[in-house]
Parts: structure tokens; C-alpha cells; sequence
């Protein structure tokens, strides 16, 4: 095949994606690489595996990847993919170790290199790993700064979002809602075109939603979001989504719906991203501490001995014991959390002698499936 037919197979592959046509995508790039196209044949071919939900088969494109990136002296580039390794090994497999190594990686290849775009997102890629409020928004500023030094609107907006979200954790919900709301306007108008930071957007956007209970925002913008999982198939965020959504639902005692959101949200979770399941799983679990059915909410946490951090602790609700905290930029979760607080959360579950039974008639292995 000639020079011009590979850049024609190229391009519709790129068109592919654009189009979120991931099979249309898969099947370019990989006839690309048959004919011997550069790496970046590779990084796309694992993009498009991993939107059809075939993650293992995208981590072995991606390494591919990165290697012959690596090897090439295309330092950035690397860097790229080692993010995203980092991602598919922490989202897919909960693998702490393997994410934190590609982590590192990504951060040691831009040692010494000058500012670019890939160190703006390493920022942003780091903000929501930090349990510090104000690291959290110094990263977000960095990452912010970076990008409108480089005109990148999708880390531009982003970055936005994410700042608004930690505003909105820290008490200062109206000038937060306000930067998630010009990342919104961002998207309608078209400026912002990634698949995964319209995604990441929306979910930070009903992450403070939730923490504020917002509920009227979240039900107007929860049709926006069922088109674009429609049209992209992005699993975790539809998956995020429905779990804050189902959060927002439970605080304001709509609990049929909240559990209808929580349940959809961990079969998204099962069918792709399955180490985050135990976020809305947590949710569910509180839920059922407000119901009363506490047997049952133990029962949904055992085997789950780790609790990634920020996510909320399911509590007797009429002991009215603290707020929700930060899941911590659902998105882009590079790691699941460290440490095992299991047995508190069990320990929360369970009622004081005498507490209410109502009910009890539905059991939590009918509803967690």
C-alpha cells in the first residue's frame, strides 16, 4: 500500500473516533498497524479498544505505544500513554501498584522537559488523587494556567470543572457552580471536543450537584448526559453519573429513584469499569442505612475491604452524623485509594440494639445485581 493510502486509512480511523464509531475505528487502526504505521496507529487502536470495553486488549496496544514512543525519543508522547495506562489499570483491574508505576512514569519523562500541554494534564491528571483541598485547587490552577497558555479548550474547561468542584467542596458553592456552568456553556458551544473531558465535565458537574443538592440542575443536565452516553458508549461516565444523581435522589428522600439510579449505576460499573463498582456500591450501602435495612447494607460491603478515598460512609441517617465528602474527580480516578476501612464502614452499618427493621423484606443480594 502506497504513502497516501495508509494517511487515507489513517485519517478515516481519526474520523472514526471523532465520530465515536469505535468499531469503524478499531478496524482502521488496526489495519494501519498491519501495514506498519507509527505508533500513533497503536495509541489510537487502544483508544477505540478500550471504548468497546475490551480494556485488556487496550492495555497491550497502549503499551505498544508507549514503548515505540519511548524508543523513538517522543518523550511527550509516552508520557500520554503511561497516564492512560495508568488509568486502565486502576479503573479496570484495581491494580494500585501497576497504576502508581505508570503514574510515576508519566511524571519522571517530562523531568526536565520544557512546558507543554502533557504538563498541564499530568496536573490535572494529579488534583484528584490529593486529599488536600488546597493542593487540590493548586494543581486545578496550575493545570488551568497551562492551558490557556497553550489554547488547549479541553484541558482549559476541564481544569475549569474541576476547580469549580472543589470550590463547591469548600463552601463556596456559587462561584464554583459558576466555572462548572461556563465548562458546560464550553460544550454547547462546540469548543470543548474530547469525548473524555465532555465526559469528566458532566460528571463533575453533578458531583457538586450532589454535594449541594441541587436536584433541579442535576435533572435538567441528566438528559444532556444520556445523549452523549448514547452516542459514545462511555460507559463510566453514564455509570458516574446515575451514582451521584442516585446520591442527590437518596438526600432528599426519593429513595425508589435513588435506588433505581444506584443500581443502574453498578450494572454500567460491572460491564466495564469494574473496580470503581464500589463507589455506588458505598452509596447504595447508605441508602440502605436510611431505609433501616442495615443487615442488608452490611451485607452489600462484604469482600469490599478497602474505601477509595472521599467516598461517603454510609451512616444511620437519623443519627445525622456528618456531611457527603468528594469522591474525587470521578472521571479520571488514577488510583482507587490505599489503606482498608472496611470494618468502619461495617461498623456504621450496624444498628444500636432496638433499631427500626422496616424494610427488611427485600434483601441486598436482589438488588445489587
Amino acid at each position: 500500500m502506497s504513502e497516501e493510502a495508509l494517511r487515507e486509512v489513517l485519517e478515516r480511523a481519526r474520523q472514526a473516533l471523532d465520530d465515536a464509531d469505535w468499531a469503524e475505528a478499531r478496524a482502521c487502526f488496526e489495519r494501519a498497524v498491519e501495514l506498519g504505521a507509527g505508533p500513533e496507529a497503536l495509541a489510537g487502536l487502544g483508544e477505540a479498544l478500550q471504548w468497546l470495553n475490551e480494556y485488556d486488549a487496550a492495555i497491550e496496544a497502549r503499551e505498544r505505544a508507549f514503548t515505540a514512543f519511548r524508543t523513538g525519543g517522543r518523550s511527550l508522547d509516552a508520557s500520554d500513554q503511561a497516564r492512560w495506562l495508568a488509568f486502565l489499570h486502576a479503573a479496570v483491574h484495581g491494580n494500585e501498584a501497576a497504576a502508581s508505576g505508570w503514574f510515576a512514569r508519566a511524571e519522571s519523562l517530562l523531568e526536565g522537559a520544557e512546558e507543554s500541554p502533557q504538563h498541564g494534564w499530568l496536573a490535572f491528571d494529579r488534583a484528584p488523587l490529593t486529599r488536600e483541598p488546597a493542593e487540590r485547587e493548586r494543581l486545578a490552577r496550575v493545570a488551568l494556567e497551562n492551558a490557556r497558555r497553550f489554547r488547549d479548550a479541553d484541558l482549559e474547561f476541564g481544569a475549569l470543572a474541576l476547580l469549580g468542584e472543589s470550590y463547591v467542596y469548600s463552601a463556596r458553592a456559587a462561584e464554583g457552580m459558576t466555572m462548572i456552568d461556563e465548562a458546560m456553556a464550553a460544550i454547547s458551544s462546540g469548543e470543548v471536543r474530547g469525548v473524555v473531558t465532555v465526559g469528566d465535565i458532566y460528571c463533575r458537574l453533578l458531583s457538586a450537584c450532589e454535594r449541594i443538592g441541587d436536584v433541579r440542575r442535576a435533572e435538567q443536565w441528566m438528559s444532556v448526559v444520556d445523549r452523549f452516553v448514547e452516542r459514545s458508549g462511555y460507559v463510566l461516565v453514564s455509570a458516574t453519573c446515575r451514582m451521584h444523581y442516585g446520591g442527590i435522589l437518596a438526600e432528599i428522600g426519593r429513595w425508589p429513584e435513588a435506588e433505581q439510579e444506584l443500581l443502574a449505576a453498578l450494572r454500567m460499573s460491572d460491564r466495564g469499569y469494574r473496580a470503581m463498582r464500589t463507589y455506588p456500591l458505598l452509596r447504595l450501602a447508605e441508602l440502605r442505612v436510611r431505609q433501616g435495612r442495615y443487615e442488608e447494607a452490611e451485607r452489600l460491603l462484604e469482600g469490599n475491604e478497602w474505601h477509595p478515598p472521599g467516598a461517603p460512609l454510609p451512616r444511620r441517617h437519623r443519627a445525622g452524623a456528618g456531611g457527603r465528602r468528594s469522591c474525587g474527580g470521578p472521571c479520571r480516578p488514577l488510583s482507587p485509594g490505599r489503606g482498608s476501612r472496611g470494618s468502619g464502614v461495617r461498623a456504621a452499618a450496624r444498628p444500636a440494639r432496638g433499631g427500626t427493621t422496616r424494610g427488611r423484606e427485600h434483601r441486598a443480594g436482589e438488588t445489587a445485581t
